[in-house]
C-alpha cells in the first residue's frame, strides 16, 4: 500500500500522444508539450476530497518526483500542481454537504 504525506499524490504516468480521444476536452497543443498525464494512485489527505484514485489528471512535468516501488514507475506531484481532472464529474463533498442543507430548509 502506498501513503502519500498530506500534499502529495502518487500518479502512474500514461503516455498518450493523442489527448483528445479520452474526451471532449480539446487541449492546445502548447499545453500538451508543458504537461503530462496520469492515472491516481494515491492521495494524501489534504486532497482526498478532491481526487480519488483512478482519476485521470493533467499535471505540470517539471515540479515532480519519479520513483519506482516494486518495479512500478510512479510519479509523487504536490496536489496543487494538478492541472485538470478529466471524466469524473463528481461534485466535491462540500457543495453536496451545502445541497443537502438547503434542502432540508
Amino acid at each position: 500500500m502506498i501513503i502519500p504525506a498530506k500534499d502529495r499524490i502518487i500518479l502512474k504516468r500514461i503516455e498518450d500522444t493523442d489527448l483528445s480521444s479520452d474526451s471532449t476536452i480539446v487541449i492546445p497543443d502548447q499545453y500538451q508539450q508543458v504537461s503530462c498525464k496520469g492515472k491516481v494512485v494515491a492521495v494524501g489527505r489534504n486532497f482526498q476530497d478532491q481526487y480519488e484514485p483512478d482519476d485521470i489528471v493533467f499535471f505540470g512535468q517539471y515540479n515532480n518526483e519519479d520513483i519506482k516501488i516494486d518495479g512500478e514507475e510512479y510519479q509523487i506531484v504536490y496536489g496543487d500542481d494538478i492541472r485538470l481532472r478529466v471524466g469524473n464529474q463528481r461534485k466535491p463533498e462540500y457543495l453536496q454537504a451545502d445541497r443537502a442543507v438547503r434542502n432540508s430548509l
